[in-house]
């Protein structure tokens, strides 16, 4: 070869995939032999078509099913996980729409310019290998067609001229079932590129981190270059032989006219990495469960929002900057209408260097504190057992032994049903437990689907309701849906072909009920009492701390949405930060106020069985003629009691309050005649806490002050008059960072609160991620 001429009239091209010159022009001689050999392969394809391959096209049956990586995406279509297929190799098929401009006419023009025109053997194209074999005395061209490939690539076999010819044969017979552009794109969808890397969906995401559908010229003609020596030719071991070949394969390009000066002129200046990324993994422990929820095999939809599971993760994290690394935080945002699951964080901490940041705390068991308290109550409605204004005593159960107790330590002798639940008081929630029965509650509790909750009801007794079990933040998520359902439970869904199994756990007229007194929004809560201005919006929700502080909860229910956010350590250990109200509730708001849009939501109208009834301010039944005071609260038509008020009578001559036991010792132990606290006392904020301030621009954070016992409540900041609360409604303050004392006075009783403001700033760093960094304005 070396020793041959070429004359001045024939033009020497060279190939960008093989290395080798061939000439478009070829003498008499060697055309007859190379017509004599072509007629020869023609011969051998029709024998072996009737005795070699069977008809029923078996052997076809199988082109290009590659094991396919399993690939987790949100809702919208773009790609949160990927896992190794089955054959341990990254490969992601995408339709031929999804590939981008570039790669199927660059493989085209590079690897079988006449696809669209043969039939699945390019006769010019054998006619040609069989001259250039000819001449060389060896095989350096097969005159492969990229159907040839595709049969090659499904099924390997040893490169010999019988295979070639099976090859044929089968490209053929693959033309006729199939069309052109499926065959392109199950060729770029199987062609290797390198290591553990098959189809160009793969390799985009491995050699260039991003998805086929953006590839540019440069990176196309890379690929491609890489599918006749994927090992010799990648780019992550061998950038430069890379970027030869991506740089001959663009100058063949525009030789062939496919492109113009400035296309190779951009192209050729684009750098080539040796970077090898990782597959993605975003939102990993959300596509774990997307994944045991589903086939597990080829392009799974979830049903994840990626604003939604940004703004949450976001959320958690801003949170947990203050809090030691061994506190982590978990959240779901529930649809309720479809029951899919918007959002999910199993584990903040997820990705960091840490002992238990693998943990899913999402689906851990964790006590729930008082969380569970909503849904004996609304047992306890359904069944007609109370109604939200029913008379509950809030006082010792016992006055030996450990008797539950309030978390702000103290009793509230006579409290309403809508108080004890809104206020999350322990004691009238054990007696509204009772009333209930334990063995209904534990049957409650397993109807719901707690099924950590798995013991007798005599083990847990009074502690069912106050945190003594343990329940999941989906467990959570998913009953809490049920009550802004209306009622109706369904499993949760991960992706969108998922089916939902339906049944009802509580009556609509209980749920609403139960909603209404978690919407109350007179509770202590200043974030909840900015976020819900717009009558539209409300939130019925709840917070919980276990004992010991351990866990941190706050569950909540809008019209459209349920949001369950926890905080704790994934090994149990306590700190004194973990409280549902303090650190908890923030932050379920906040993600409220992030995804709202900006319509805000319908109202939602109670169920018809649902009335209103003037009923006596102290017993809640129906008033009878001596009631002193009457108010007006919801019941439910033929289930709530109708009995009228029996505590209010005249007793010799005068007008007496008869009350239940359990309030008249309490109240004697006091030595009071009054059914409510003396003295006064601070509930808001509470003490030695610290308050974030996380808007850097404004100097002052707004302050929530609110205290109980005797009125009015005459408030002072760092020893300076601010205001009078004559109602005891609370009222708020402006306050600038650093460390403040409120006081209150009432009468001649006064209490002392100290709390500390914290301004955060958010920073952003030079890759455009948001830290965050404590000010040096305290």
């Amino acid at each position: 070869m070396s020793g041959e001429r070429i004359s001045s009239g024939q033009r020497c091209m060279s190939d960008p995939i093989r290395g080798v010159s061939r000439r478009p022009i070829i003498s008499g001689s060697s055309l007859r032999f190379t017509v004599v050999a072509a007629s020869g392969i023609i011969f051998a394809l029709a024998f072996f078509c009737l005795s070699y391959l069977e008809p029923k096209g078996v052997y076809l049956s199988d082109i290009g099913n590659f094991a396919i990586s399993p690939a987790v995406l949100d809702r919208d279509g773009g790609v949160l996980s990927v896992y190794l297929s089955k054959d341990d190799e990254w490969c992601i098929p995408v339709s031929l729409d999804r590939m981008g401009k570039w790669i199927a006419n660059v493989a085209i023009a590079v690897e079988d310019k006449r696809f669209y025109s043969h039939r699945g053997i390019d006769f010019l194209a054998v006619l040609r290998a069989a001259y250039d074999n000819m001449r060389n005395g060896k095989i350096v061209s097969g005159a492969s067609t990229i159907t040839t490939q595709l049969i090659r690539i499904s099924h390997p076999r040893p490169r010999t001229f019988m295979t070639k010819l099976i090859e044929f044969w089968a490209a053929v017979r693959l033309e006729t079932m199939l069309s052109k552009e499926e065959i392109l794109e199950m060729y770029l969808n199987g062609a290797p590129f390198g290591g553990n890397i098959r189809g160009v969906e793969a390799a985009s995401m491995a050699y260039f981190n991003k998805t086929s559908s953006t590839l540019t010229l440069a990176e196309s003609a890379l690929l491609i270059s890489l599918v006749k020596s994927p090992s010799r030719r990648r780019p992550d071991r061998y950038p430069m032989t890379a970027q030869a070949s991506r740089d001959g394969i663009l100058k063949y390009l525009f030789d062939k006219n496919h492109i113009n000066g400035e296309n190779l002129k951009f192209a050729l200046a684009e750098p080539v990495s040796s970077t090898r990324f990782a597959m993605p993994r975003k939102s990993a422990m959300a596509s774990k469960h997307v994944l045991k929820n589903s086939s597990g095999v080829g392009r799974i939809s979830s049903t994840i929002n990626i604003r939604y599971q940004q703004t949450l993760e976001k959320n958690l994290e801003r949170a947990l900057f203050n809090l030691p690394s061994r506190i982590t935080a978990s959240g779901v945002i529930v649809h309720n209408e479809s029951a899919e699951i918007l959002a999910y964080v199993g584990n903040a901490r997820h990705g960091l260097s840490l002992p238990t940041a693998q943990v899913d705390c999402g689906d851990s068991p964790r006590s729930p504190g008082s969380a569970l308290k909503p849904f004996v109550y609304a047992r306890a409605f359904e069944k007609g057992l109370i109604t939200p204004a029913s008379l509950l005593a809030d006082t010792p159960i016992s006055f030996r032994g450990n008797a539950p107790r309030n978390f702000d330590m103290t009793y509230r002798g006579a409290v309403s049903a809508r108080t004890a639940l809104a206020l999350s008081l322990n004691t009238p929630a054990v007696r509204v437990l009772r009333k209930l029965g334990y063995r209904d509650a534990r049957s409650l509790f397993s109807e719901l689907g707690f099924f950590y909750i798995n013991k007798e009801s005599g083990h847990y007794t009074d502690s069912l309701i106050l945190g003594g079990c343990e329940v999941s933040v989906l467990q959570l998520a998913s009953v809490y849906r049920a009550l802004a359902n209306g009622g109706v439970i369904s499993n949760l869904k991960w992706t969108r072909d998922e089916i939902e199994t339906k049944r009802r756990v509580f009556s609509a007229e209980a749920s609403w009920l139960t909603e209404n007194i978690l919407q109350d929004t007179r509770r202590l809560v200043p974030l909840y009492q900015q976020i819900v201005k717009d009558s539209n919006r409300k939130i019925a929700f709840k917070t919980g701390t276990s004992h010991g502080f351990r866990d941190a909860w706050a569950a909540g229910s809008s019209n459209v949405f349920t949001i369950v956010v926890w905080f704790g350590a994934p090994d149990g250990a306590p700190y004194d930060r973990l409280v549902g109200l303090d650190l908890a509730t923030p932050v379920m708001l906040h993600v409220f106020n992030d995804i709202w849009d900006k319509g805000g939501e319908r109202i939602k109208l109670p169920p018809s069985a649902i009335f209103r009834r003037k009923v006596c301010a102290l017993s809640g039944s129906p008033a009878g003629k001596y009631c002193p005071r009457t108010i007006y609260d919801f019941a439910i038509k033929d289930v709530s009691d109708v009995s009228i008020c029996g505590i209010h009578k005249i007793v010799n001559g005068s007008l007496v309050a008869l009350l239940p036991k359990e309030l008249d010792i309490w109240i004697q132990s006091k030595g009071r005649s009054d059914t409510q606290a003396s003295g006064v006392k601070i509930t808001r904020p509470f003490r030695d806490r610290e308050i974030i301030m996380y808007d850097v621009n404004k100097k002052t954070t707004k302050v929530f002050l609110s205290a109980e016992g005797s009125l009015p409540h005459f408030w002072y900041l760092d020893g300076r008059y601010i205001a009078t609360d004559a109602n005891g409604d609370g009222l708020f303050i402006e306050a600038s960072p650093g460390k403040h004392e409120a006081t209150v006075l009432s009468g001649a009783q006064s209490d002392v609160c100290k709390f500390e403001i914290i301004k955060v700033n958010v920073d952003q760093t030079e890759d455009g991620a948001k830290i965050l960094s404590r000010s040096e304005e305290r």
